[in-house]
């Protein structure tokens, strides 16, 4: 788990999927960027995809 008390970063490789889920009121994210942003680079997945099959803990 990343907080604001441990400090933790995390590392996610070019062209990896990635996503949140936040156990709290609030959460701020901040991104560190090999290049400017592309919007036009951008894609989504739907965090219900069955494909996938996560276990959210909702």
């Amino acid at each position: 788990t990343l907080s604001a008390q441990n400090k933790r970063q995390l590392y996610i490789p070019e062209g990896f999927a990635h996503g949140f889920y936040v156990c709290s009121e609030r959460a701020d994210v901040i991104y560190k960027c090999t290049d400017f942003y592309a919007p036009g680079d951008e894609y989504g997945v739907a965090w219900w995809d069955p494909e996938i099959n996560i276990a959210w803990p909702l």
